[in-house]
């Protein structure tokens, strides 16, 4: 997507402000995923997750209906309410250590719950708040 986009798109040259926004927006969601707030283009202003995903779909979506990937956004979208895998994981564990499972247990519990997910496909009703 992003070839395409570069190859198609009016982009005005990157900037070394851009770059390091970039850099710093990549760790960001390494360490704080969809809970994160990332950086805009100037570096000077930080927004939320949907925010962000947002602003990104409406710059690249032409690209990725071009490409016959309309779905990655709307996954996207979806991931921010139903939460992500790894939210999943650590309120099964939780949830776990709460009924009085002990730590192994309740790993096998977020194993079980993770081969489920991948069989069955996984759950649309939990919001994030």
């Amino acid at each position: 997507m992003v070839t395409h986009a570069l190859a198609h798109l009016e982009l005005p040259s990157v900037t070394a402000i851009q770059r390091q926004v970039v850099t710093e927006n990549y760790w960001r969601a390494r360490l704080q995923g969809i809970h994160g707030r990332y950086l805009d283009e100037t570096g000077c202003h930080a927004m939320d997750t949907s925010t962000w995903l947002t602003l990104a779909e409406e710059r690249f979506g032409a690209t990725a209906r071009a490409l016959g990937e309309e779905g990655a956004f709307a996954q996207a979208h979806q991931i921010l309410q139903s939460g992500s895998s790894a939210d999943r994981q650590l309120d099964a564990y939780q949830h776990a250590l709460a009924q009085g499972s002990s730590k192994p247990r309740a790993l096998i519990t977020v194993v079980d719950g993770l081969l489920a997910e991948f069989t069955e496909g996984w759950p649309t009703e939990r919001k994030i708040t």
